[in-house]
């Protein structure tokens, strides 16, 4: 009988001995022989990260590849997020950007095996932030393991109050002589598509064990669809002075829209190791990956407080300062389409050079990477205009879809008259590059094992460009219905937003955006000069920092009890130069800011193994983390759809901050532990909103927001884990496995955003979160089903005349199966979303409805092969 946990989908299956339940793990050995167990699949990937986790000196947790080319999820994101304190934010289905204990992803850093490297950005939208690494660039079939570092250490690269995320790719000595092949087939079910994905890995070492060469590829396609009900926000505004007085919440820009997405993703990883003799050992690292993204977006815009055209009341209903009910003539409509071709590159390349000799190691590193987000096709607008009576109902909740109600047809062309067509092209490149060099030397002086001395320098740039026209010419004022049947084309779809009930447009006139700019886009424009908006909007910021540091490694015996950590310290100084334009709306000047400072980052880590199988950690460090390059350009952005814009700070400071941290950490089995933790982070220099008005020639009086240092927080919390292989269990139900995390964060604040006192709120941050994962991994056969949850969070402050922007409790369930056919095939289907969960985001309340994402379901099939 098949007794032994045999999944065969492992390249190194880790060989266990049984050992006692937890209720039995004091009780005297058997003298019975000990059966050999093969734990692999899942439960594999669970102990290579809990030893990862236990071997630490630092506060570390790990997610581990399954098998070669195998990741727990298609995304490394999407993987990252069964991190214990991890929570993770998607962009139409695909997960983007991770948050580690409520911290928002500018507070984390990324590196791959163990590099800062270059962060692409959302060109998409104009956002600009520049801390934020977007892991959608990178493939999970090439990613051997990524590890949390929650507790830094001397020699860390500094940036990141939240955690460091390490992600470490596949390399040969690791894999020896082998290769694998993995294709797959994804269903959505918005688009009604299939698509194609192929990767490989490829592995091989000399006889002699010296030398090494891996190469890995990967194609992806991925065609996304997301539905969305949504209002830009609420504001307080002028233009409904007149009825409430200028003090009710209303609504801004509201908007049914379709967005599209063709993604394809092409990437290329090398990796070479070389190690002659015992001294010597060179490792390079190479990679590329190309993202390309044809974007397509088809809307219907309201604007009932346009201050244009004074809304005509009907009746309104005001529930709580909110006006959640109204009736009105004369709202501006518009029907749009925007298309545009975006384009992602990240370049890694990295060598290092270790040599040993007795006590002494000299560890040399040389990196550099860039990132380039472009709109290789800019982004085109065309915009259909009318006005319209419209009634508004958001009474049913923000978890409903709230009515949009007109007697006008959308659907036909005599009802709009053309306004404009608007072109948007950016460009934003990101250079890091830089080295470092370690020495350690052994003491073995008492508990003093060994000194490490470096220094280490990087040099950062960011080089930002957006150019933003408008044509008129041959459009504005004609009437929608003097324009050829061939400037318009079907709605795409009948389903819009079919799992939700309500009263609002479900079809609306699309037109072709392609035919409406080559017959009437002014390309004059394109040969004209730069305008002081323009200009304004561009910036290139570059940072230089030089590190020294030194960390002191720590081993003794304390009544018994082995004890091990580092102390040690981080000085970085940090040159930082900010050029852009400064414009009065009319003319630009060129601006140039420069900003110096150094800061003493002391760490310290302990570790005690308080039994073969208890081991408790305390850390204390100074932490900071700098500000996003977009926030510290010397740029001004206007809003076009209210009288607000923000401008960047050159003089900001970084966020600082002193963290402590402690765990306690069962390991009761060689396949279960049971671990948690409590932290406490305290910020001193939050970077907070300050308001200015402005008048704007054309636009009139401007609240510009702008931001500072100042703020105060605190943010506590604990986390808890369990996971365990119940290889206790008879036969078959020995394959059964379960990971379950919770943590818990709050936060108290007190500070002045704009004119607003903020309390106890932090973007970002859920006051709780868990993962539970069951899985089955017997004989052939595997089976994994995993829930996600996180709690309502705040994503982003308003001020006193604009709304929070509050995000709904949201989970996810996700599940995977596999079939090994042979020794070296295996046979997969994996589901995401399969509850078909929606994300719903409302105002300052919950009476201030605002968003409803919903990206449907997603079914993978694939085959995998070794070799």
């Amino acid at each position: 009988m098949f007794r032994s946990i045999l999944l065969r989908r492992t390249a190194v299956p880790l060989v266990l001995c049984l050992v006692p339940l937890i209720g039995r793990a004091n009780e005297a050995p058997s003298s019975e022989p000990i059966q050999e167990v093969i734990v692999t699949g899942y439960g594999h990937s669970l102990q290579t990260a809990s030893e990862v986790k236990r071997q630490a000196e630092q506060v570390v947790d790990s997610v581990s590849a399954e098998d070669i080319g195998k990741f727990p999820n298609q995304n490394v994101a999407e993987a990252l997020q069964l991190v214990t304190g991890i929570t993770m934010t998607r962009s139409r289905s695909e997960g983007l950007d991770i948050a580690v204990r409520g911290f928002a992803s500018n507070f984390q850093t990324t590196q791959l095996n163990g590099r800062s490297i270059a962060v692409n950005e959302n060109v998409e939208n104009g956002g600009v932030n520049g801390r934020q690494f977007r892991y959608d660039v990178l493939p999970s079939e090439l990613v051997s393991r990524i590890d949390v570092q929650k507790s830094p250490t001397a020699d860390m690269n500094e940036g990141a109050i939240g955690g460091n995320i390490n992600v470490l790719t596949f390399h040969p000595f690791d894999l020896g002589t082998t290769a694998s092949v993995n294709a797959q087939g994804s269903y959505s079910d918005l688009r009604d598509r299939v698509d194609p994905s192929v990767s490989g890995i490829a592995s091989w070492v000399n006889a002699n064990r010296d030398l090494g060469v891996l190469l890995a590829a990967s194609y992806m396609e991925r065609s996304v669809r997301q539905d969305r009900e949504y209002s830009t926000g609420w504001q307080i505004t002028k233009a409904w002075d007149p009825y409430f007085g200028g003090d009710t919440w209303t609504p801004t820009r509201i908007r049914p829209t379709i967005e599209q997405e063709d993604r394809r993703r092409y990437t290329v990883d090398g990796a070479v190791q070389w190690q002659p003799n015992e001294h010597w050992e060179t490792n390079v690292d190479l990679l590329f990956s190309r993202l390309k993204d044809n974007y397509d977006e088809y809307g219907i815009d309201f604007y009932p407080g346009d201050s244009a055209v004074k809304p005509a009341a009907g009746t309104f209903t005001v529930s709580d300062g909110t006006m959640v009910r109204g009736t009105l003539n004369n709202v501006f409509t518009m029907a749009s389409r925007e298309t545009s071709g975006q384009r992602h590159d990240l370049f890694v390349a990295g060598l290092n050079q270790k040599w040993t000799d007795g006590p002494w190691t000299v560890d040399g590193d040389f990196s550099y990477s860039s990132a380039h987000s472009v709109t290789d096709d800019p982004i085109h607008r065309t915009r259909l205009q009318t006005y319209l009576p419209l009634t508004m109902d958001f009474t049913r909740g923000y978890e409903a879809a709230y009515d949009l109600i007109t007697p006008v047809n959308l659907n036909s062309p005599g009802s709009y008259v053309g306004r404009r067509l608007e072109y948007r092209d950016e460009d934003s490149k990101d250079y890091d590059w830089g080295g470092r060099l370690d020495i350690t030397r052994d003491l073995n002086i008492g508990p003093l094992s060994s000194l490490v001395l470096g220094g280490e320098y990087r040099e950062r740039e960011r080089d930002y460009f957006r150019r933003d026209l408008v044509s008129e010419a041959g459009v504005k004022g004609v009437a929608g219905g003097a324009f050829p049947s061939s400037l318009f084309q079907s709605f795409p779809y009948s389903d819009f937003m079919s799992g939700f009930s309500g009263n609002f447009p479900r079809t609306w006139l699309v037109p072709n955006g392609r035919a409406f700019f080559a017959n009437y886009f002014d390309n004059s424009l394109l040969n004209a000069p730069l305008t002081a908006a323009d200009l304004a909007n561009g910036f290139k910021v570059t940072e230089e920092t030089t590190a020294g540091y030194g960390r002191l490694n720590m081993k003794a015996d304390l009544a018994g009890i082995p004890l091990s950590g580092n102390a040690g310290l981080r000085v970085v100084d940090t040159k930082q130069v900010s050029s852009g334009y400064a414009t009065n709306g009319v003319t630009a000047t060129p601006v140039r800011y420069e900003k110096n400072y150094t800061d003493l980052l002391p760490s310290m880590n302990l570790k005690a193994d308080l039994t073969d199988d208890l081991v408790s950690r305390f850390s204390v460090a100074r932490v900071l983390t700098r500000p996003n390059l977009g926030d510290i350009a010397p740029r001004l952005s206007i809003s076009n759809d209210a009288p607000t814009g923000s401008g960047g700070n050159p003089n900001l400071s970084p966020y600082m901050a002193t963290q402590y941290d402690a765990t306690l950490e069962w390991y009761f089995r060689k396949d279960a532990s049971l671990t948690g933790g409590v932290f406490y982070k305290q910020l001193d220099s939050y970077i907070t909103a300050k308001n200015t008005q402005i008048n704007i020639p054309g636009r009139g009086d401007i609240r510009i927001t702008t931001l500072a240092n100042g703020g105060n927080a605190e943010v506590r919390g604990f986390e808890l884990a369990y996971q365990q292989v119940m290889t206790f269990l008879p036969a078959p139900f020995d394959g059964l496995g379960l990971q379950a995390n919770f943590t818990h964060a709050d936060v108290t604040t007190l500070f002045v955003t704009g004119t607003r006192t903020v309390r106890d709120q932090l973007p970002g941050l859920s006051n709780n979160s868990y993962n539970l994962v069951g899985f089955y991994d017997y004989g052939p056969f595997g089976a994994r089903l995993s829930y996600s949850w996180r709690s309502a969070y705040m994503s982003g402050f308003g001020n006193e005349v604009s709304s929070d922007t509050n995000v709904d409790a949201y989970g996810t369930l996700d599940a995977s199966l596999s079939y090994a056919v042979t020794d070296n095939i295996t046979l997969t289907l994996e589901g995401t979303n399969l509850l078909g969960a929606a994300l719903y985001n409302y105002g300052n309340t919950p009476t201030q409805a605002r968003e409803i994402y919903y990206y449907g379901r997603r079914y993978t099939a694939g085959v995998r092969a070794k070799f």
